[in-house]
């Protein structure tokens, strides 16, 4: 969580929202727009595995 604040921080210079921290900690894919950036979290299921695992990306990029 502190490293994707920090992110946020670093490249839009504001705080990480509720949304962006509630989608990071339930594994919940999520995308907020700023001007003309974007904040993703994008989750992909594991297809047939037995724990339920899955990969999760936490991106900021150009829109």
């Amino acid at each position: 969580m502190e490293t994707a604040g920090v992110l946020i921080q670093k490249s839009l210079n504001m705080n990480i929202t509720d949304a962006t921290k509630h989608a990071l900690l339930c594994g919940e894919s999520h995308c907020e727009f700023y001007e003309n950036k974007a904040v993703s979290v994008a989750v992909n299921l594991w297809p047939g595995h037995k724990s339920g695992g899955y990969d999760m990306n936490f991106i900021v990029s150009d829109d």
